[in-house]
């Protein structure tokens, strides 16, 4: 009796042991790519969105791409015309033991948080929901 209770004390500890091992680390990789905007201030995108405090804009789209070395670039259609910003104006930085993103655009900060494939940033007192493309 004694052995089936070292042996199954022993079983339960291996398999506790083991069940950390296959967890998924966060790290860069889980940031750098391709992010699509999902909502903004809570209202759906595509859709028509209220920012700064009372302006409407119909958001056809807004891409994120997050570049290897700190770069990163928005794309989006807002009210029928296409606009960029470009890597030069947009930069951010990960801080992994947190699992958040922190940067700027055109020189205004932005942070956020990331959880699997989803991205929340706060930029301007404006919530963005991301999700990964």
């Amino acid at each position: 009796m004694r052995r089936i209770l070292r042996w199954s004390a022993s079983a339960m500890v291996l398999a506790l042991a083991n069940a950390g091992c296959g967890e998924d680390v966060f790290g860069l990789d889980d940031v750098i790519g391709e992010w699509e905007t999902r909502s903004i201030n809570g209202q759906a995108v595509p859709g028509v969105v209220t920012v700064g405090g009372g302006i409407d804009v119909d958001v056809g789209y807004e891409h994120w791409t997050f570049l290897n070395g700190g770069d990163c670039t928005i794309e989006g259609e807002y009210d029928g015309t296409v606009d960029t910003v470009e890597q030069d104006d947009c930069q951010y930085t990960v801080d992994i033991s947190q699992q958040t993103i922190a940067g700027s655009i055109f020189g205004t900060d932005f942070d956020g948080t990331i959880n699997g494939d989803r991205m929340d940033i706060d930029f301007l007192g404006e919530d963005w929901v991301l999700r990964r493309r």
